[in-house]
């Protein structure tokens, strides 16, 4: 079949095709700018966030491109911050230069949670250039944790039969629950021996020369922890065996279900601190000191302190008794003529 053009039709057909090519020719493409026209330039900031786990004393740093403010403001609030979290986490914005400054947390972030920082929307430099508004960095806040622990370390064999720890917490805790999720084991004793919880006090802290560390509320507030002598501290408890140990290696063990006081959050991993052996009690040494110029004496060295141990310091008059106490259970022949006085020392007998 064949198919035929009027030639009648060319000149319209001619005149459509000419007037669809002007109108493609004068307009611009889609999705590009027009000739001669400038395209916006947006501007980015970084940020650095140390320690990158994010805590209520992160230093948030912020540099821009170019510059933001005037020289004027440098060391001055900037108000609204042009630096914000999501979610919403309070907090202050200095300029620290025209163009970077520190955001300053104003509350102490959830623990566990993932943060985004980001500049606010709208924010434009000193020229009136956009900065771009997507997130800068994504940070994980610090788990509730143990922040710290008394004593640090043990001396190997010397450890008594009720070992006592003070643990510190970067939040309150609720002590009967705490109790829980603490106990003492050993091969022998996989069961465990429970604990016995008390809040620590400021005299435990004194014992042991220590000072009490922040918690993260505190840290916000700039509070540094003070605690008179009988003061509990919610943060931290003192931990000791419910029974004496048996002779063994034994380990001081926190589970991984202890939480904070609002039972909202958990410890990142159970810890397990090692105590060392106990050993049976025993005589290390026994000496005779002969000197020229004061009376003879016996040294009779342990190996293991002699004095229990005690949250009030002792008096001389009750070391004097109780190493009477140990006298007894010595006998020595020939039994000497006189008097024999006895003094304790650390892991020392003399008499």
């Amino acid at each position: 079949m064949k198919t035929s053009l009027s030639l009648a039709l060319l000149p319209a057909m001619t005149l459509a095709f000419s007037t669809f090519m002007t109108s493609v020719s004068a307009a611009p493409l889609q999705g590009r700018p027009a000739v001669g026209s400038t395209p916006v330039t947006i501007l980015r900031a970084t940020i650095r966030i140390t320690p990158e786990e994010l805590a209520p004393d992160s230093t948030i740093e912020v540099v821009f491109p170019t510059s933001m403010v005037a020289k004027e403001k440098i060391g001055k609030v900037e108000t609204p911050s042009p630096v914000v979290a999501v979610p919403e986490l309070q907090g202050t914005f200095e300029w620290t230069s025209t163009r970077s400054g520190h955001f300053r947390l104003a509350e102490a972030p959830k623990f566990a949670t993932a943060y985004d920082f980001q500049l606010r929307s709208g924010l434009v430099d000193l020229k009136g250039k956009p900065l771009s508004n997507e997130t800068l960095a994504s940070v994980q806040s610090a788990r509730f944790q143990i922040i710290g622990r008394h004593p640090r370390w043990y001396n190997d064999g010397s450890q008594n039969r009720s070992p006592e720890f003070l643990l510190e917490f970067n939040d309150n805790i609720q002590e009967a629950e705490a109790a829980r999720h603490i106990k003492f084991v050993s091969e022998k004793h996989p069961a465990g021996v429970m604990a016995l919880l008390r809040y620590a006090t400021g005299r435990d802290f004194e014992r042991r020369d220590e000072e009490p560390q922040p918690t993260w509320a505190e840290q916000i507030s700039k509070v540094k922890p003070s605690l008179a002598k009988d003061m509990a501290r919610m943060s931290a408890v003192v931990v000791t065996p419910l029974q004496p140990l048996p002779v063994g290696e034994w380990r001081l063990e926190v589970a991984q279900s202890l939480s904070n006081a609002s039972g909202h959050d958990k410890l990142p991993e159970g810890v397990a601190i090692d105590l060392g052996a106990i050993l049976p009690f025993a005589v290390r040494s026994i000496s005779a000191r002969t000197p020229f110029d004061a009376p003879y004496s016996l040294e009779i060295s342990m190996n293991k302190n002699l004095l229990p141990p005690s949250d009030e310091p002792w008096k001389a008059e009750q070391i004097t008794e109780f190493a009477k106490k140990l006298a007894k259970f010595v006998s020595i022949e020939p039994a000497p003529t006189g008097e024999v006085k006895a003094t304790v020392s650390d892991r020392t007998l003399s008499l």
